[in-house]
């Protein structure tokens, strides 16, 4: 990937997290990086905005920019580690696979991969108008969070360090191809 193309990505990023509402469509996009000096048309903008994992949305207010459907749940009180054995289980198969297994798997996490998986879909449901029988879970992944740090006594007066883990847990869905 060139050096201009990798300057553009971090721009589109970084102004559609600083602008999510102002910036509606990728002709908005446009003359947003225009504007911060980048000299760019719209034909290589809406490339790059379909690399980075957005999508055009029309909508009866018209287009906007979008992520695909996703769902996140921040500061759970579980190891990463073992809630990505289960995140391993459902990626890339459909969400009716998906919750059937989340259901049957005997882990304390799948409850909660199960809560944000539904949280997903209607998402998708209710904000892009998707149809719910052809979703995929597309991405699951599992980033860990702040650790908390505690002491338990330990002989002749010392003490050691226990840290519980939090866990970060961010599922996306979109249409089947």
């Amino acid at each position: 990937m060139s050096r201009a193309k990798v300057q553009r990505h971090r721009k589109i990023k970084s102004l559609i997290q600083k602008r999510k509402s102002e910036i509606g469509s990728v002709a908005d996009l446009v003359s947003e990086l225009r504007a911060a000096g980048l000299d760019v048309d719209h034909e290589t903008v809406s490339k790059d905005v379909e690399e980075l994992g957005l999508v055009e949305v029309s909508s009866d207010r018209g287009t906007k920019l979008a992520h695909p459907p996703s769902a996140k749940v921040k500061n759970v009180r579980i190891a990463p580690r073992k809630a990505r054995l289960v995140v391993d289980l459902i990626r890339g198969k459909t969400v009716d696979e998906a919750l059937a297994i989340l259901q049957f798997t005997p882990r304390a996490a799948s409850p909660i991969i199960e809560k944000v998986l539904r949280s997903a879909v209607a998402n998708a449901e209710h904000n892009y108008n998707m149809d719910t029988s052809n979703l995929v879970v597309e991405q699951a992944y599992v980033d860990e969070g702040p650790t908390m740090k505690r002491y338990i006594p330990r002989a002749r007066g010392s003490a050691s360090r226990i840290h519980k883990r939090t866990s970060h847990i961010t599922v996306v869905v979109n249409n089947q191809e």
